[in-house]
């Protein structure tokens, strides 16, 4: 988590609910990925399985020599990423 987040683990509610940015990168590789958020809630508790959808996993692919996009949170379409090297 960056610049004036609270740090893991948080607290959520339906009135107070929070916004995770994940940023993933790889060097050298094609990787295919899901995110799992485990949860708890007074005695219950599970995982979250987190894609985009469909049942698809994530991807992320090696950027060496190559132009970097991003999908901002909110955003209506890729852009250049602003950790362009």
């Amino acid at each position: 988590m960056t610049g004036g987040s609270a740090g893991l683990p948080v607290e959520v509610s339906e009135r107070d609910p929070q916004v995770i940015e994940v940023t993933a990168e790889t060097t050298s590789h094609d990787v295919s990925w899901y995110l799992e958020l485990e949860w708890s809630s007074g005695t219950r508790k599970g995982t979250l399985t987190v894609g985009p959808g469909g049942g698809a996993p994530f991807r992320t692919s090696a950027v060496k020599g190559r132009p970097l996009y991003s999908y901002p949170v909110g955003g209506k379409a890729w852009g250049p990423s602003p950790f362009q090297r």
